[in-house]
């Protein structure tokens, strides 16, 4: 990976050096925004950038993969919260698509929906759409086809206060994938954040081919082989709640929502301890599963007096035909009069 794009860094222009390291460059919309709103950043000994173009909401760039050669033109969107300041970004993309006749990619949080589908949890409508979709119309570009996450931006909250929304997009205009035909672009998890990262390839199949797994007896005569197997299978694998319930299968799925607002339960309790911390760490969680039981369970008395038998034949005990009626093997109709 060499070229990156960051929206609402949060970073004041004053600090900008602190935070960022020597061997890469940049590209900020400081000068059109007070906050620093966009960040575009590469490795020079991957890519090179020129024709910069830089407003409120976004940057826009020539960009040359030194490898192959082959050039396009980038524009990272951030979009304001405000519809009548988005307008202005659908004339800007309509003013920029005039002049431009070589490959293009748009992408970032367009801070609207594009599709009713689009939204989850809240209602919208066709105008907050329509002039979205007939930018793209009229500029000939394409949204495309990302995989991972269908919402890209959630409000962390739960059940039936839960917003998604798909807000974040890939665009591609004239000859894109004629020149990238192996192009991808993932939605990934958001983890912590509310929006969801993007991961786009040049070319999904390079460093992809696939190869037969082969099994050598030899490495069984290695010293370490079991433990090195053991360890590989122990390896514990992190990941978001969002992996236990699949809600991208059918993100419009009341039930599955539900689920889901289930599944996050269960995660969070049986992630605490007694006093209902959070405990996420191996170690701490086998010792909170085993303090668990023997507080339901109860411990261990020591030893116990044995009951003299003179105390038992005192009270009520069975007789000796009960005796041979509990131990008898029990019968085919034994099982049917039980049933």
């Amino acid at each position: 990976m060499g070229l990156f794009g960051f929206m609402e860094t949060k970073v004041k222009a004053r600090r900008f050096s602190k935070v960022f390291g020597k061997e890469w460059s940049i590209v900020t919309n400081y000068s059109a925004h007070n906050s620093g709103r966009i960040w575009l950043t590469w490795l020079p000994s991957i890519f090179s950038v020129s024709s910069c173009k830089v407003g409120v909401q976004y940057i826009h760039t020539l960009v040359t993969h030194r490898a192959s050669m082959k050039s396009f033109w980038v524009t990272m969107v951030y979009g304001l919260n405000d519809a009548s300041e988005r307008e202005k970004l659908w004339e800007q993309i309509f003013d920029l698509a005039t002049s431009i006749s070589e490959p293009w990619l748009i992408a970032g949080d367009f801070n609207n929906i594009l599709n009713l589908e689009d939204k989850l949890g809240s209602p919208c409508t066709i105008a907050e759409v329509k002039k979205f979709r007939t930018c793209l119309r009229s500029n000939d570009q394409m949204d495309f086809n990302t995989g991972g996450m269908f919402f890209t931006w959630n409000n962390k909250q739960e059940g039936r206060d839960k917003v998604c929304t798909k807000i974040d997009r890939v665009i591609v205009y004239r000859f894109w994938l004629s020149i990238f035909p192996h192009f991808s672009a993932e939605f990934l998890p958001e983890g912590l954040m509310d929006q969801s990262p993007c991961c786009m390839k040049l070319d999904n199949q390079i460093g992809n081919v696939r190869k037969p797994f082969r099994f050598f007896n030899m490495w069984t005569e290695a010293p370490d082989f079991l433990e090195i197997v053991k360890d590989a299978w122990n390896c514990s694998i992190n990941g978001t709640p969002m992996f236990r319930v699949k809600v991208n299968s059918d993100p419009t799925n009341e039930d599955l929502l539900k689920q889901e607002y289930e599944a996050r339960a269960e995660y969070a309790k049986a992630h605490q301890n007694q006093n209902g911390e959070m405990i996420n760490a191996p170690d701490k969680i086998a010792e909170t599963f085993v303090s668990y039981y023997q507080k339901l369970l109860g411990s261990d008395e020591g030893e116990v007096m044995d009951i003299h038998t003179e105390v038992i034949q005192a009270g009520q005990v069975l007789s000796e035909s009960q005796k041979h009626a509990v131990i008898r093997p029990f019968t085919e109709n034994d099982v049917r009069n039980a049933l």
